[in-house]
């Protein structure tokens, strides 16, 4: 019989493999969910890491466009850093450039004076012959002519010269000195209790005796002053000379016409009129040996021909036995008026011209290299000589007649007289003036020009048979014509009766015209062998 107690031994592993069972069973599953909730965190750090992947390519690609913009706006600075220096750059060359276009006109302007053009057309058809350029500025071309003296600007000049003198283009830019003088302000009231001295009230105390004068080509200045026991108009004899139509008027428009003896200073561009005014409006002139260099001056005067008085302030550059060099930027128009103290508002002497700038090598960055300003000193002994009011506005014309009867000579004596007639289309001056017949054209109305071209006419149609010999004697008659027509005019022309601003052109102009003689006189001499 077996005993209970292994029964029951036995019976305790079963039960325990029993309760084993069921303990692995609900591991399984803990691990099952561990695992899963592994594989789902997996997941999770894999997208977590995708995430973060994108987010570092973002950033970067951030950085990179951050950098990539930082360059840019860098590259943008320096182009505007850039585009200011070539800007300033620019504009610099572009005020260097009018600054050179400015001189070069300058000089362009000053070399033509004295320039003779046989004929000159206007846009509107008018024709001048015989032109002498007297001046060039921004009015215009002052010139004088066959039939008097005139001035084209812009609109009335041939195109030719427009743009050669650049008529109508803007003035060139006043040195900062002119701007300053230019810019002088009209008297201001002084404020009750005092205020700032006025440094022109002495010269603009004077005003009233400096005077306006122009005639039909010109304008210019004057002014009144006592000398010699005498009150005279006094200017420059330039503004004297240029046509008729004298016309002498003071900043209230009142006008002068009643004129005494004319008189010229013979060794500097002076003149001065016997005038009736009224007391008051003389100025007075520096005493002899008083006037310094560095003493303050103005000079007064109608500026540009404005009809508008004009303070301009310099100082007294130099001193010379004629003439004062002033540093007032005296420009046309001023010509004629007073130079005068600033502190005394006496008289030192009056504006006649101004000296281009020399070119050479030794005057570059000198004084010389500037514009130089003169006035003729009458605090001195003047020599003066009487002188025909009407002979000197006519000046300029009967030299440029004179001239032109000189062409006519030289024309006749370049003839080369033939039975085919005279060769007019020849030119003269060597090949390279104008033509024989242009030059009988312009005095088609003297009797042996018109026989001439008769002659010629008559020669080229065969109409005209003549022996070589009394050919050549009739050609010499005409020439003997010629010379004695020429000869009253030559022997009337005298450049001492000249003033002293045209005398050394009046002289020139003899100098040729006896040359021209010379050579007629052989031509015809040769003729009648």
């Amino acid at each position: 019989m077996i005993s209970p107690r292994p029964l029951l031994w036995l019976a305790a592993p079963v039960i325990a493999s029993t309760a084993m069972v069921s303990c692995n069973d609900g591991s399984k599953a803990a691990a099952e969910r561990a695992r899963q909730e592994l594989s789902d965190k997996e997941t999770e750090v894999e997208e977590l890491k995708s995430q973060l992947g994108k987010l570092k390519t973002e950033v970067e690609a951030g950085k990179k466009a951050g950098e990539k913009a930082d360059a840019t706006l860098k590259e943008l600075e320096k182009a505007r850093e850039e585009n200011e220096t070539l800007k300033d750059e620019a504009e610099e060359l572009r005020k260097a450039n009018e600054k050179l276009q400015d001189e070069v006109t300058a000089k362009v302007r000053h070399r033509a004076i004295g320039e003779k053009h046989e004929r000159i057309a206007s846009p509107s058809g008018k024709v001048y012959r015989q032109v002498v350029i007297r001046k060039v500025d921004d009015a215009g071309v002052s010139f004088g002519h066959e039939a008097g003296a005139s001035t084209l600007d812009e609109k009335s000049a041939p195109a030719a010269w427009v743009q050669r003198f650049r008529l109508g283009v803007r003035p060139p830019e006043a040195p900062p000195a002119l701007a300053a003088a230019d810019a002088a302000p009209a008297p201001a009231a002084l404020p009750k209790g005092g205020g700032k001295t006025d440094k022109h009230a002495v010269v603009r105390s004077k005003l009233p005796g400096v005077l306006f004068i122009g005639s039909e080509k010109t304008k210019g200045s004057a002014f009144i002053a006592t000398r010699d026991g005498t009150t005279w108009l006094y200017t420059a004899a330039h503004v004297l000379t240029q046509g008729k139509g004298l016309t002498v008027k003071n900043a209230d428009g009142a006008t002068l016409t009643e004129f005494g003896k004319c008189e010229v200073a013979t060794d500097c561009d002076l003149a001065r009129i016997e005038v009736s005014v009224k007391e008051g409006l003389a100025l007075s002139v520096v005493k002899p040996g008083t006037v310094t260099t560095g003493q303050e001056i103005v000079a007064v005067g109608n500026s540009g021909g404005s009809d508008v008085l004009t303070l301009l302030n310099g100082k007294v550059v130099a001193l010379g036995p004629k003439e004062v060099e002033v540093s007032a930027s005296v420009i046309g128009g001023n010509s004629g008026g007073p130079v005068m103290i600033q502190e005394t508002g006496e008289v030192v002497g009056v504006v006649c011209r101004a000296e281009a700038p020399r070119e050479d090598v030794w005057s570059a960055g000198t004084d010389f290299s500037q514009v130089r300003r003169f006035a003729s000193r009458i605090d001195r002994e003047v020599p003066w000589r009487a002188a025909s009011l009407d002979s000197l506005r006519t000046e300029n014309q009967r030299i440029s007649t004179f001239d032109s009867r000189t062409r006519l000579v030289f024309a006749m004596a370049a003839l080369e007289p033939g039975q085919n007639g005279l060769r007019l289309d020849m030119q003269v001056a060597g090949g390279k003036g104008p033509t024989v017949m242009s030059i009988f054209a312009e005095h088609k109305d003297v009797a042996p020009v018109q026989r001439l071209i008769q002659m010629n006419k008559q020669l080229a149609e065969k109409q005209l048979r003549s022996s070589e010999r009394d050919l050549k004697k009739r050609f010499a008659g005409f020439y003997q014509d010629v010379l004695n027509l020429v000869g009253n005019d030559t022997s009337n022309f005298t450049p001492e009766h000249f003033s002293y601003v045209n005398r050394k052109e009046a002289e020139l102009s003899l100098k040729w015209r006896n040359e021209a003689t010379k050579l007629l006189t052989a031509a015809a001499n040769a003729l009648g062998r």
